[in-house]
């Protein structure tokens, strides 16, 4: 949902605090709930406590457990959440293999924020058209 309040919520994952403060800050700008967590690891605590989480969005290159790694176990879950996989030091063999492994997205930072927003819009248009 752009410009209102959006029951659609999104989890953060990076590692970088000006992650959580441009991209996170652009998301609630939209009118997106952003959770934050600073690692694979804690994005699957999180993610075992929220049900509402409609996406996630995380870095590649993280301690504890990186966003490939994170990739995986969202996609062993039961509950498949859509991941948006961003990263500044990926090159194409990482990208295919980001959208082998089942990644919606693969995007380079620094992140163009429009085209985040157009993609975050394009998977919440697909969520809410198979709840119809």
């Amino acid at each position: 949902m752009i410009n209102g309040e959006s029951s659609f919520r999104i989890l953060l994952v990076d590692d970088e605090e000006i992650a959580h403060k441009s991209i996170g800050g652009f998301l609630e700008d939209l009118g997106y709930q952003v959770l934050i967590a600073e690692n694979g690891k804690q994005a699957l605590d999180i993610l075992q406590k929220e049900n509402r989480i409609g996406l996630v969005i995380s870095d590649v290159k993280m301690p504890v457990m990186n966003g490939l790694e994170l990739l995986k176990s969202i996609c062993n879950q039961e509950r498949r959440i859509p991941v948006i996989l961003i990263s500044g030091y990926g090159g194409v063999n990482s990208a295919v293999e980001a959208l082998r492994l089942g990644a919606c997205d693969y995007l380079k930072k620094p992140i163009n924020l429009n085209n985040l927003m157009a993609r975050i819009k394009d998977i919440e248009e697909k969520i809410e058209g198979l709840r119809d």
